[in-house]
């Protein structure tokens, strides 16, 4: 997982070395969110970063939703262009990242346990806003929200997954385990082809 978002990584930044395009950037930073985050939820963050500071390892994951949530919103704006086709839903993702940003106020305050279900409830609205974004610009005609709309499925039914895992209505096994991995791998792969 971690070599295959690694590679994305990589990939994504060339682009935006070679185009220009800030959607790029944000890609790639939401790519780290999400490898901070599986870091983190798998306690390799801890192993190998820093086995030192075993309190760095609640910080690591919220710090990781954060950043899932500002750049997963700026790479939506720029991937959909929403900000050339509809002001009103450009300026609403404006105050999302905003709103995003000011989490890091309370994480840098509050204890992990208070903060993670506040965060993992906001990072499961903003998912389900960029799916509904990708599908209504799809319906719209636009040609790359399609991809983007199936690259948002894949990754959350892959959460979805493991959470039915995790819960004990679907089986514990290799692929229900690795179901977000395997979630984040295809989404990764589909937004970069796009």
């Amino acid at each position: 997982f971690i070599g295959g978002m690694l590679l994305i990584s990589v990939y994504n930044l060339a682009l935006y070395f070679f185009l220009r395009e800030r959607v790029y950037i944000y890609y790639v930073l939401f790519v780290f969110g999400m490898l901070g985050l599986q870091a983190g939820l798998s306690g390799m963050a801890y192993q190998y970063i820093f086995p030192s500071y075993p309190m760095m390892q609640d910080k690591i994951i919220s710090l990781s939703i954060i950043l899932l949530c500002i750049f997963g919103t700026l790479s939506t704006k720029h991937f959909l262009q929403l900000e050339s086709k509809d002001g009103h839903r450009f300026q609403k993702l404006d105050y999302i990242t905003l709103a995003s940003a000011l989490l890091f106020v309370p994480f840098a305050f509050l204890s992990y346990n208070v903060i993670i279900r506040p965060l993992i409830l906001w990072v499961v609205i903003l998912s389900f806003i960029w799916l509904y974004l990708g599908f209504a610009e799809f319906k719209k005609g636009n040609k790359t929200a399609k991809l983007f709309a199936l690259a948002w499925v894949a990754l959350l039914a892959g959460g979805l997954v493991l959470a039915l895992n995790k819960v004990g209505l679907i089986p514990m096994n290799m692929l229900t385990e690795a179901g977000w991995e395997i979630g984040s791998l295809i989404q990764a792969t589909l937004l970069s082809m796009a």
